[in-house]
């Protein structure tokens, strides 16, 4: 398992440890709707993770929405990225650029072709699978 898949399944588990404390009585299915993310959430996180991988989202922060561009910026370099809800990258003029193109800067060129084969599996079983990737 790496590092990145570690550290988000130790905060889905610390999210869940949170809310069992906080409310015991609650009952199991009011939790795990509590873990899923909401309609927001999927909007601003889906395009980055299909683009390119879960492993490399984690380094992301979202940022802004600009119709239907959604804005990240790299924690560790702090670079940006701008990619649409069909996975189309755009420059910081919102003109279209080269998949390729986008990333290079940041590292994560070969990353778009996992992102995109994860974003596959992430979609095949989307009933019991949340946005994370991770089973419920």
């Amino acid at each position: 398992m790496e590092q990145n898949q570690r550290a988000l399944i130790e905060r889905y588990a610390d999210r869940l440890a949170e809310l069992a404390y906080k409310g015991p009585a609650m009952p199991a299915e009011r939790h795990a709707a509590q873990l899923e993310p909401t309609v927001e959430e999927r909007r601003h996180w889906v395009p980055l993770v299909q683009s390119i991988g879960l492993e490399h989202a984690e380094a992301f922060t979202w940022q802004k929405e600009h119709a239907e561009i959604q804005s990240y910026r790299n924690d560790e370099n702090r670079g940006w990225l701008h990619i649409d809800t069909q996975g189309q990258f755009f420059d910081r003029n919102a003109q279209p650029i080269a998949a390729q193109a986008a990333p290079e800067p940041l590292g994560l060129s070969a990353a778009i072709t996992r992102g995109n084969e994860q974003a596959a599996d992430m979609n095949k079983d989307s009933a019991t699978n949340s946005a994370y990737g991770l089973s419920v």
